[in-house]
């Protein structure tokens, strides 16, 4: 999961503070591709965040989401 400082989205009110996304990979892949699939989920992640490092911010533990707020 990962966090997102300040959200700006025209179709929201107000600024988002915080988010959290998951990689998600559909039950159907079990036994298949599931780990390769999750593993693209989790790198497309972190260059999402390594691109917007000014807005996100990889957290990992509970004790994170914490510190991030």
């Amino acid at each position: 999961m990962f966090s997102v400082k300040t959200v700006h989205t025209p179709n929201l009110v107000s600024p988002v503070s915080y988010q959290f996304w998951v990689a998600y990979v559909s039950c159907k892949s079990q036994y298949k591709d599931a780990v390769e699939q999750t593993l693209e989920q989790i790198d497309v992640i972190k260059r999402l965040i390594q691109k917007y490092s000014d807005h996100l911010e990889l957290v990992t533990t509970s004790d994170g989401i914490i510190n991030v707020m």
